[in-house]
């Protein structure tokens, strides 16, 4: 489960402005873009000693609540744009996962172990946590 967001809807309204065309949080003291980018690509932002994924106070203060899974439309975890965040449950969010670079097969869910065996190739589906 997430993290929950201690600020309010309006506490960040009152600190931060929003672009949804650049998917920026702009820190209204500062007028610049908080966070940083982390290893997976998140932006992450330090407020008053707690850390943050930006996209979940960009989708706070939008929407006023707080999803337990928020998932990227494009699979892009630094694009916070509102049209790109949608609130998600697992299953949906497990859907919406992307191919990886290193893929031998171009699939999703599909994996290929090159180590030598009969069956080099491992299918994993999961329905309902089954």
């Amino acid at each position: 489960m997430a993290k929950k967001i201690h600020l309010t809807q309006n506490e960040l309204a009152r600190r931060f402005e929003y672009n949804p065309e650049t998917g920026a949080l702009i820190d209204l003291s500062t007028k610049k873009e908080i966070g940083w980018g982390d290893d997976l690509g998140y932006r992450r932002a330090s407020i008053d000693g707690n850390h943050y994924k930006v996209h979940r106070l960009i989708y706070k203060l939008y929407h006023g609540c707080e999803p337990n899974i928020i998932d990227h439309i494009n699979r892009n975890p630094s694009d916070n744009r509102i049209t790109n965040l949608r609130a998600a449950t697992d299953k949906e969010n497990s859907y919406n996962t992307k191919v990886y670079r290193n893929s031998k097969t171009g699939l999703r869910y599909i994996t290929y172990r090159n180590e030598g065996r009969r069956k080099p190739y491992i299918v994993r589906i999961s329905i309902s946590g089954k």
